[in-house]
């Protein structure tokens, strides 16, 4: 029974298919349109290029939703969308798993921190708010940076009575 609904289903679909219209496509010169186009996909946008590089694992669909991100991102500064982008970069910089070391960071993460940073040089001007993640970003970078060279932390230095280590435990 439920192989033959199936057929049903799929023969009713091929049939409605066959029978539409020609899709026409129009032409825009202006990005008058663009706007409000991206105030209602840029949430679904969002979702599938988060959940797809989560999943990913071939560095192809990494790269292509990295590039949606950017693009999202440079349309959204375009509008001065300032929630919009905010939302992408907080998504982004979340990828980057510099916020937290709980796990341990992969070419995925990597990446990830190099179009964070990409965003950060070419939109730098409409990033506003933004900034705190991309900042929190590159004072990890340095920070593990610090602990892989050997320097003595700001801890160490200024004599707070903290360890290293201890800091790093708390973080996690």
């Amino acid at each position: 029974m439920y192989a033959q609904e199936t057929e049903n289903i799929l023969r009713e679909s091929t049939a409605a298919f066959k029978n539409a219209k020609l899709s026409t496509y129009h032409t825009v010169s202006s990005s008058d349109s663009v706007r409000p186009m991206l105030e209602s996909l840029w949430h679904p946008l969002l979702a599938v290029f988060s959940i797809v590089l989560e999943e990913a694992e071939e560095r192809r669909f990494w790269n292509m939703c990295l590039e949606g991100y950017m693009s999202c991102v440079r349309i959204c500064a375009f509008f001065n969308m300032e929630l919009q982008i905010e939302s992408f970069i907080c998504s982004l910089a979340k990828f980057t798993m510099m916020e937290q070391f709980r796990e341990e960071i992969t070419d995925k993460n990597i990446e990830c921190a190099k179009a964070l940073l990409n965003i950060a040089k070419t939109d730098y001007n409409s990033l506003r708010s933004s900034w705190i993640h991309i900042l929190k970003c590159i004072s990890r970078l340095d920070y593990l940076h610090i602990i892989q060279s050997g320097i003595r932390t700001d801890a160490e230095l200024f004599g707070t009575g903290i360890s290293d280590t201890e800091i790093r435990c708390s973080e996690i």
